[in-house]
């Protein structure tokens, strides 16, 4: 009796593990995964979005996420999750690193396509909390909204490794509201771009 429940038990692991195998890989209507990643992360402060301030470069940091991604078809899915989301500039000017980092939760709609339909294409809309920042250090203390929301556009590929899946991804945020208590500084929006490696459970 105890082979038989051993067995049996040892039957369904390898039928359920097969079967999240299979969801990694074959992603179909109704599969959901969760995934952590990690990359650098390249902030700037633009003009209206798209046009760099004067005098400033960007502010490299390594960022990091969790996700959930819930099925819709074998094409679409809906991605959420949670992003440490270091942002800022470095103005060549006063040779200061101006350093935000935001909690941010996306909301984005995945298209997948190609070949099993490992490349994607991520769009959607950002909302981020300010947690820390040195701008204190700076002298500038209350310069800035403790949020900032905006546009995330993404491509990415999963890559299968034996019987892992790991992704690639190039993520670009872009500001849509301007983070300056009282308007100040016209224009101002805060844009960053990453490059990240992720694991998918």
């Amino acid at each position: 009796m105890k082979r038989i429940i051993t067995i049996l038990c040892m039957f369904l692991f390898l039928n359920v593990h097969s079967q999240e195998e299979s969801n990694k890989t074959n992603p179909a209507k109704g599969h959901n995964h969760f995934f952590v990643s990690v990359g650098s992360y390249s902030g700037i402060f633009t003009r209206n979005a798209f046009t760099p301030m004067p005098n400033s470069t960007s502010v490299h940091n390594i960022g990091f996420g969790v996700y959930y991604e819930y099925y819709s078809s074998d094409s679409w899915s809906i991605k959420t999750g949670l992003t440490y989301d270091p942002k800022g500039r470095t103005s060549t000017i006063l040779d200061a690193d101006y350093k935000l980092r935001y909690l941010t939760l996306p909301v984005l709609a995945s298209w997948h396509f190609g070949e099993k339909r490992r490349w994607y294409l991520n769009f959607g809309l950002y909302l981020g909390f300010l947690v820390s920042s040195n701008l204190s250090d700076l002298g500038l203390s209350g310069l800035l909204k403790d949020y900032d929301s905006g546009f995330d556009l993404g491509v990415g590929i999963r890559i299968p490794v034996g019987s892992h899946m790991f992704y690639v991804e190039l993520d670009r945020q872009t500001g849509a509201v301007n983070p300056s208590k009282s308007g100040i500084s016209s224009g101002l929006m805060l844009s960053r771009t990453a490059l990240s490696v992720g694991y998918i459970f």
